[in-house]
């Protein structure tokens, strides 16, 4: 993933590690991250943005959408929701392209060709993070279970979306 400045490092860091695969800084501990969309992006690129939505913070480069398994598509879970595996945050828009598309680009593209594709700059609609990604209790079976019982919100913590603006 191209950081594009430092402060959205430390961010990335702690809320969208890299996950499934994907080697982590040391020290660092990739979470479980679920949410849930406006829509059906689950095929689409997430990038970051800033906090105004008027600049990219964070891209991947086209290689970082491959795992030894494919693509880094977020997993499926019950009821709509989707558990990240790629490095989505509370500030993640999608763009037109697909995983498949992207990961096939032989260039990365520029920050302003990417914020010319953008569909959904405000996306989620939910956000948890259940902790870590290593730990047997957040699997994806016990995830669905939370879901399925309505106890999502008690077992994990909720990510806030939007700022509080006083």
């Amino acid at each position: 993933m191209r950081i594009l400045s430092h402060w959205m490092v430390a961010v990335s860091l702690c809320v969208a590690s890299p996950l499934f695969g994907q080697k982590s800084m040391p020290g660092v501990t990739p979470q479980v991250l679920v949410y849930k969309t406006k829509g059906d992006y689950k095929t689409l690129v997430p990038i970051i943005l800033n906090e105004e939505k008027t600049k990219i913070m964070a891209y991947p480069d086209p290689k970082d959408l491959i795992t030894g398994s494919g693509l880094s598509l977020p997993v499926s879970l019950h009821k709509g929701y989707l558990m990240d595996r790629r490095g989505i945050d509370r500030q993640s828009a999608f763009i037109k392209m697909t995983y498949k598309r992207y990961s096939q680009l032989k260039k990365t593209p520029t920050p302003d060709e990417l914020f010319a594709q953008i569909v959904d700059n405000d996306p989620l609609t939910e956000m948890y993070n259940c902790g870590p990604r290593n730990d047997q209790k957040n699997s994806v079976k016990l995830i669905n279970e939370y879901i399925d019982k309505g106890i999502l919100n008690k077992k994990c913590r909720s990510v806030r979306l939007k700022e509080i603006i006083k």
